[in-house]
């Protein structure tokens, strides 16, 4: 049944919005902006209603210690950023130069934040709980990670390394996800690492018509400088991705340690 209930949403989700039709409006950058509330319209409706059938049985942990959660989110997006970024920067490994810019930023970086909320609703939000309800962590790890990495169809043309890091990502979102408790976390790491590498830096894949302030190239070592997939298929941003994951996983077992 839980099967069932997981198909259903997801397949229901991803037909409704497509037939939902975005507004046309003539501004580039407005246009993005509706084409990512689109989505996430229909995915909050879809919660909303699965969370309801299930008479709220499913507990959903979105909003959790919000000043908390914020605050790690933020710091944690910062570190883990600023990680990959300064080591590929101190290793000769990518060089920017500036391109047509992203005007008016605050529009582009709103539309980015509506597509980050809408990812991590969809993935570690009723799925994730659901799983976790019917099975155990483990489950709502693995397959929620199995779907994030699905949607991620460009890594796997990028290659096993890409793949890698698009999962090492989902297991760090889980991991802050299960220390704070609250969806807001991974929410924070997860836009600052795209508007930071993709709009500022032009260094990750966003949607087509996605603009970046600079335009990043590889200068150095392939495995180091993730060649013309950049920091997307570096073996930096994995392995700092996953120390950070292990991180928080050490540290959610811990407090559950504690708890108990």
């Amino acid at each position: 049944m839980t099967i069932l209930k997981f198909t259903v949403f997801f397949i229901g989700w991803a037909v409704m919005a497509a037939l939902v039709p975005v507004p046309d409006v003539g501004d580039a950058a407005l246009w993005r902006l509706c084409a990512e509330a689109e989505p996430l319209g229909v995915l909050i409706v879809f919660t909303l209603a699965f969370w309801l059938m299930e008479r709220r049985r499913v507990k959903l942990h979105l909003i959790g210690e919000a000043s908390r959660a914020t605050l790690v989110g933020v710091l944690g997006g910062v570190i883990w950023t600023g990680i990959v970024v300064n080591m590929l920067f101190a290793l000769d490994a990518i060089s920017i130069d500036t391109a047509d810019g992203a005007s008016p930023l605050v529009v582009w970086a709103a539309a980015l934040l509506l597509n980050t909320v809408m990812q991590e609703l969809l993935i570690r939000g009723y799925l994730y709980r659901m799983l976790d309800a019917s099975y155990n962590k483990a489950a709502a790890v693995l397959v929620t990670t199995a779907l994030f990495t699905f949607l991620h169809g460009g890594a796997i043309e990028a290659g096993p390394l890409a793949v890698a890091n698009v999962v090492a990502m989902s297991l760090l979102m889980c991991a802050v996800l299960e220390w704070t408790g609250s969806l807001i976390a991974p929410i924070c790491m997860h836009f600052i690492w795209n508007f930071v590498c993709g709009l500022v830096l032009g260094g990750i894949s966003l949607a087509d018509d996605y603009p970046s302030i600079f335009v990043m190239a590889a200068t150095g070592n392939p495995l180091l400088s993730g060649g013309s997939y950049l920091i997307e298929a570096s073996v930096v941003t994995l392995a700092t991705s996953l120390v950070m994951a292990l991180v928080f996983a050490i540290l959610t077992f811990v407090r559950v340690r504690k708890g108990n």
